[in-house]
């Protein structure tokens, strides 16, 4: 009898795409609507140009603008560049089944990475499991290596239900993930080595019961 795909040996599928026209409209609105919360959050939004963001009435301007700029081609750079990273992004997923049984979640099947030309460096859709990274014509990330963004977007999508069960706010769990990233991946997060290898080890120690660890940081409020 054959394995089912979703065997614990089995490596995920990662699926690398652009945009499309509908998908850039969706996320220029909701960037519209959420604009004050994430500008709160982060300075780095881009939008359509000429599009006045401070207003929710202009959500019709948005789909006219967003259609005008839409370009196909804009994206091709960006994804040739996440595409020559997939096995280390693979890497990054395997490193996290180490956790897998301590913190209590489940690794996907299949992740899609989206890019996007707008709205901020990277998110994550907890609905669908989807990492949306925000790129230029040029191929340029938020990060200079193109594995960061997804790696950091995946991280998220494995603690989310940490951060909703202790209800993290968002430079908490910006703080958790930052730490986790750059103590388990450091050739990603940390390659000039600002970590020491003690302070390192110390803190993959502390990783193997994160969930004790938040515990215990909400029990001491």
């Amino acid at each position: 009898m054959e394995k089912p795909i979703s065997d614990e040996t089995a490596k995920p599928e990662i699926i690398v795409e652009p945009a499309t026209i509908d998908d850039e409209i969706r996320r220029v609105r909701h960037n519209i609507v959420s604009f004050e919360t994430i500008t709160n959050e982060t300075q780095n939004v881009v939008m359509p140009k000429g599009l006045d963001v401070k207003h929710k009435s202009n959500l019709q301007d948005a789909e006219k603008l967003t259609r005008e700029e839409y370009d196909p081609t804009f994206y091709l750079v960006g994804l040739e560049r996440v595409q020559a990273t997939l096995p280390k992004i693979l890497g990054s997923i395997e490193t996290l089944r180490q956790f897998q049984q301590a913190w209590g979640f489940e690794l996907e099947d299949s992740y899609r990475i989206v890019l996007t030309r707008y709205g901020t460096g990277g998110s994550y859709d907890t609905s669908i499991r989807e990492v949306i990274m925000r790129t230029t014509r040029q191929g340029e990330f938020e990060r200079s290596n193109p594995a960061a963004t997804p790696v950091h977007e995946i991280t998220h999508l494995c603690v989310e239900h940490l951060v909703e069960k202790y209800g993290l706010s968002f430079s908490e769990k910006e703080r958790l993930v930052n730490g986790i990233d750059i103590t388990v991946f450091p050739e990603i997060f940390d390659p000039h080595n600002k970590v020491s290898e003690t302070e390192r080890h110390s803190r993959l120690a502390m990783l193997s019961t994160l969930p004790t660890v938040i515990d215990q940081m909400h029990t001491k409020k």
